[in-house]
């Protein structure tokens, strides 16, 4: 898994790409800092602000678990079953405040 990206806690604590559209893979508890190996212990945002130059998100938007497994988007699922969940919110293209709601609405 490359860096940024959200995760759930799996089997023996260890973390794996979280997906809006399995209810098993959710709720997103933390963003990767690093390269991780899927399963592997590793450096995980629990909580905060954090930067990345690639992003390109829409100011003053939240964004949520993508129902690509291990993305964000500021779209929100709406597909039946899907799980949403705010992780985050937009302050400028390339910075966001990382701060995952634990609470999931099933569409």
């Amino acid at each position: 898994m490359p860096p940024y990206t959200p995760v759930y806690m799996g089997a023996y604590n260890r973390w794996y790409p979280a997906d809006a559209s399995d209810i098993n893979k959710m709720p997103v508890i933390g963003l990767t800092l690093d390269s991780l190996k899927i399963g592997q212990l590793g450096s995980v945002l629990l909580m905060g602000m954090i930067t990345n130059t690639s992003w390109k998100w829409v100011p003053n938007q939240p964004i949520y678990t993508s129902t690509v497994a291990g993305e964000l988007t500021q779209i929100p699922p709406t597909d039946s079953g899907n799980q949403v969940q705010v992780v985050a919110m937009a302050i400028s293209e390339t910075l966001i405040i990382f701060k995952p709601t634990y609470i999931l609405v099933e569409v």
